[in-house]
């Protein structure tokens, strides 16, 4: 009798654990109205042809770089921890919300738009980055030069320490 009971428990409590809460179909709904299997395919493209921009190198390797992306990085590899980190970031109703926006016109215009805007958006970065590199170099330079000298390893200083004010 007691074996009968343990398996009775033990067969309720697995079926409690794979039934899917209201909150992961929640977020399973707006995974769905986000496409997000296409969103990230598209995605990863988008960033494909940004490294193939800045590498002509690849471009014979593009197939393979591609299928390994889609593969290997695809929204399967995602989709767990995705799920737990809008599970723990957002309340179930903050998800439908979401959802909604997503399953409307304009949200479905931000979903297409986002890899591009994505790409964009890092192009910006980089040529800003580049813009203010130098003066980034001195601001660390003069840090530097006032810090303690045992703060930081040699090999990581960018001031040698020949250098006066």
């Amino acid at each position: 009798m007691k074996k009968v009971l343990a398996c009775v428990v033990a067969l309720g409590l697995s079926s409690a654990v794979l039934a899917e809460s209201s909150h992961e179909k929640a977020v399973n709904q707006l995974f769905k109205a986000i496409n997000v299997s296409a969103l990230v395919d598209k995605t990863q493209d988008a960033v494909l042809e940004s490294q193939l921009k800045n590498d002509p190198c690849l471009e014979p390797f593009k197939g393979v770089i591609r299928d390994f992306y889609h593969k290997e990085m695809g929204w399967s590899a995602f989709e767990p921890k995705m799920r737990a980190l809008y599970m723990k970031e957002f309340s179930e109703d903050e998800i439908k919300q979401m959802a909604a926006f997503y399953e409307s016109p304009v949200g479905q215009k931000a979903l297409k738009k986002a890899p591009d805007l994505m790409i964009e958006s890092v192009t910006i970065g980089y040529e800003l980055s580049g813009q203010k590199e130098g003066e980034l170099k001195r601001v660390i330079e003069k840090a530097q030069m006032n810090a303690d000298p045992n703060v930081l390893p040699e090999q990581c200083r960018i001031v040698s320490n020949n250098v006066a004010n």
